[in-house]
C-alpha cells in the first residue's frame, strides 16, 4: 500500500502540551507577584481555556459533516482528476480534521492513501491524483477521522463512513490501419455469400434504428411511413462475428495498450455492421460476451475494469474466428474456412 504524505504527528500534541504548561507557569509566578484583577482574570483564562477548546471540538462534532466524491464521475484517461472532500461544520471552524482516504483500483489491485488536513468549518478540499490516468474503477473511502483542537492541546479520533467510485475507461485511438481490416472483413463476407448463393444483396429485414447503426442502411419509406427511423439489417451482417480475445498479461503499460486496442477495435467493427464476442478471463474461467451496438462497449469495458485483472490466456477456441487483442497487435489464433480471414494487424 502506498502512501501519499507522512502519517499523523503524534508529537505535536506533546509539544503543544509542554508549551502550554510553561505559559500557565509562568501566569502563576506572575500572579502570585503582581497580585491583581487583571492577573487574576489571566490566571482563570489560562487554566479554563484548554476545557473550553476541548469542550467545543466535541459540540463542533456533532454538527461536522463530511462528503466524499471525485471531480468526474466518469471518465477517460487524459484528463487531471481529483479528490473532493467536503466539511460542513457550524458558523466558524474550532478544530483541525486530520484525515486518511484509501483509493483503491479494482483491476489492478492497488491501494494508496491520501492524507488531508483541513479545518473543520464549511471547506472544501481538493487533492489532484497523479496516477488516476490508469484504467479501472477506484474506489475512495474514508473510515475515520481525527479532530485536533485549535490549541492543539486535545486529539480524538472518530468513525464515519464516507465513500465515492470513478469508472476510467481507456480511450478511443483513431486508427486507420484497424478501420481498413473492418471494411475487408465486410467485403470478404458479402464475396462468400455470393459464392455460395445463400443470398443477395436485396436480401434483408428491418429494424428500427439504434445508436450505431450506419445512416446509408436507413430505409427511407418505411421511416416516413412509421414515423420512426428504420434501417436495413442484411443477413450476412448478422453472420459476421468476429471473437476478440483480450491477453491480459504483462506490465501496466502493455495492459493499458490493450484495453486501448480493444475500446478502439470494438468500435470500428461495429461501426462497420460486424457483430463481436469479447472473451476475457475472469476468476481463471473463459467469459463471454456479445456486443451488437456501441453502447456495449462502455457496459463491456465497466464488467472488465470492475474485477481483479486475471493473467490467464483463453486457450480454447470458442468461435470460427478468433483474434487475440495483446499491447497494440491484433493476432489472429486460427484462420478457418469462412467470411473473414484478416491478416495481423498492428495500430
Amino acid at each position: 500500500m502506498k502512501h501519499r504524505f507522512l502519517k499523523g504527528n503524534k508529537p505535536g500534541v506533546l509539544l503543544a502540551r509542554i508549551r502550554y504548561g510553561c505559559i500557565w507557569i509562568a501566569v502563576c509566578i506572575f500572579y502570585l507577584f503582581y497580585q491583581s484583577y487583571l492577573t487574576f482574570y489571566l490566571f482563570v483564562l489560562t487554566t479554563c481555556l484548554p476545557w473550553l477548546s476541548l469542550g467545543m471540538m466535541k459540540a463542533q462534532r456533532k454538527k461536522l459533516r463530511l462528503t466524499l466524491s471525485f471531480s468526474a464521475k466518469d471518465t477517460t484517461k487524459g484528463k487531471k482528476e481529483a479528490i473532493v472532500i467536503q466539511t460542513m461544520g457550524g458558523f466558524f471552524p474550532i478544530a483541525i480534521m486530520k484525515l486518511e482516504c484509501q483509493i483503491e483500483n479494482l483491476f489492478y489491485e492497488e491501494k494508496e492513501v491520501y492524507q488531508f488536513a483541513c479545518l473543520s468549518g464549511k471547506h472544501v478540499q481538493q487533492k489532484e491524483m497523479v496516477d488516476c490516468k490508469v484504467c479501472g474503477r477506484l474506489q475512495a473511502m474514508i473510515s475515520s477521522y481525527e479532530l485536533i483542537d485549535l490549541l492543539g492541546l486535545w486529539k480524538k479520533r472518530y468513525p464515519c463512513k464516507a465513500d465515492a467510485q470513478m469508472l476510467v475507461i481507456p480511450p478511443y485511438m483513431q486508427s486507420s490501419t484497424i478501420e481498413e481490416l473492418g471494411k475487408h472483413g465486410m467485403e470478404k463476407e458479402k464475396e462468400i455469400a455470393r459464392r455460395s448463393g445463400f443470398q443477395s444483396d436485396d436480401s434483408y429485414e428491418l429494424k428500427e434504428y439504434q445508436e450505431g447503426d450506419s445512416l446509408k442502411r436507413i430505409h427511407h419509406k418505411m421511416t416516413y411511413k412509421l414515423q420512426k427511423p428504420m434501417v436495413r439489417q442484411y443477413a450476412n451482417l448478422e453472420q459476421a462475428q468476429i471473437v476478440l480475445q483480450l491477453d491480459m498479461r504483462g506490465n501496466q503499460e502493455i495492459v493499458e495498450r490493450t484495453l486501448t486496442t480493444f475500446h478502439t477495435t470494438a468500435r470500428i467493427f461495429l461501426t462497420q455492421g460486424l457483430q463481436l464476442k469479447c472473451a476475457y478471463f475472469f476468476q481463471h474461467q473463459p467469459h463471454t460476451v456479445e456486443m451488437t451496438q456501441l453502447s456495449t462497449i462502455r457496459q463491456v469495458l465497466s464488467d472488465i475494469l470492475s474485477v481483479p485483472r486475471d493473467e490467464s490466456i483463453i486457450e480454447k477456441k470458442i468461435d470460427d474466428i478468433q483474434y487475440r487483442i495483446h499491447g497494440y497487435e491484433l493476432m489472429k489464433l486460427q484462420d478457418k474456412e469462412g467470411p473473414y480471414n484478416g491478416k495481423t494487424s498492428s495500430l
